[in-house]
């Protein structure tokens, strides 16, 4: 895969990002690394999304945007979450989610498009292109087979859900919890993280903040 990452991309990228980190400080890693100092969070998150072009350009990764793949993704996730919330683990489904569903459908949407490119902007973009970029050196630059490229996006994704969801949770973890988490949060990212690899930047950010469209006018529904 030819490297295509304009620096007119990740410029721009990275300003949505820190606007986005001033309004909605959401990752509980970069709180730690910004000793919880608003600033210092804002910075983080630009430099975060600088290094990960710079990582991109490494690891052959493009910005492309597929509009049709990524709105095709966001509604299959859409549907696999709702199921899955809604019929398959719904005693498992927090109660501060539940609480959330029936909050103003714009507010909620708001919050979760910005967290969503937020997210992949630290554990695609960045972390999931240096894991590429890496593992490429270390080939010599040969094109990564498609199995270890999901193994690099769901170690990602699992620091992700290490910091944001294992680090706030009260109380034990029980291995129900621990199936859950692995089918509504892991699973998730891995396949965000393969869209990436496959498809750009720009189509894992329509993807993973489209699915909110589709997702929360249902939530409310689904849930009760």
């Amino acid at each position: 895969m030819a490297a295509s990452f304009p620096r007119r991309s990740i410029l721009l990228i990275a300003l949505i990002a820190m606007g986005i980190a001033a309004l909605l400080p959401f990752d509980q890693g970069l709180r730690l690394l910004s000793g919880g100092r608003d600033t210092l969070h804002i910075l983080l998150m630009g430099l975060l999304a600088l290094a990960g072009g710079f990582f991109a350009q490494k690891a052959g990764l493009t910005s492309v945007a597929n509009f049709r793949v990524g709105l095709l993704w966001a509604l299959g996730m859409a549907a696999y979450v709702l199921v899955l919330d809604g019929v398959l683990m719904r005693p498992m489904v927090p109660p501060t989610i539940v609480a959330f569903g029936h909050a103003s459908l714009p507010g909620r949407l708001a919050a979760y498009m910005a967290r969503a490119f937020n997210e992949s902007v630290i554990y695609r973009l960045f972390l999931f292109g240096e894991l590429v970029a890496m593992c490429r050196a270390l080939r010599s630059g040969r094109p990564l087979a498609p199995a270890l490229v999901l193994v690099l996006a769901l170690l990602a994704q699992m620091a992700n859900i290490a910091f944001n969801v294992a680090l706030i949770e009260q109380g034990s973890i029980s291995s129900a919890m621990l199936l859950y988490w692995s089918l509504r949060y892991v699973l998730p990212g891995v396949v965000w993280g393969w869209l990436y690899w496959r498809h750009g930047f720009v189509t894992t950010e329509i993807a993973s903040t489209g699915v909110h469209v589709f997702l929360q006018p249902m939530v409310t529904l689904v849930l009760g």
